[in-house]
């Protein structure tokens, strides 16, 4: 699974990292992950298989935004793509 998910946000997601002050907030980090309305039952079937995860969609688009917000999900995540990335986005995850 972790080379999978690796793959996915290596194509098609995103690691987004907060800056650290922003005003007064504490922000966390979240990954998001983008799936073509046709590929959506990979969407849930990876959300079923995980545990977490919620599925957006964006309003008159024709795909749907799979992310992970929860501290378990990031780092379960974290976890399993660790030491299989191998685009610069390897970058944003050792921020």
């Amino acid at each position: 699974m972790g080379h999978y998910l690796a793959g996915l946000l290596e194509g098609d997601g995103s690691i987004v990292v907060p800056e650290e002050v922003q005003s007064n907030k504490i922000r966390y980090p979240f990954y998001k992950i983008a799936f073509h309305l046709n590929n959506l039952p990979w969407a849930e079937k990876v959300r079923e298989v995980l545990g977490f995860g919620t599925i957006s969609y964006p309003k008159g688009k024709n795909y749907a935004i799979l992310t992970f917000y929860s501290n378990k999900g990031v780092l379960t995540i974290t976890n399993l793509i660790n030491g299989k990335m191998r685009t610069p986005k390897i970058e944003a995850l050792h921020r």
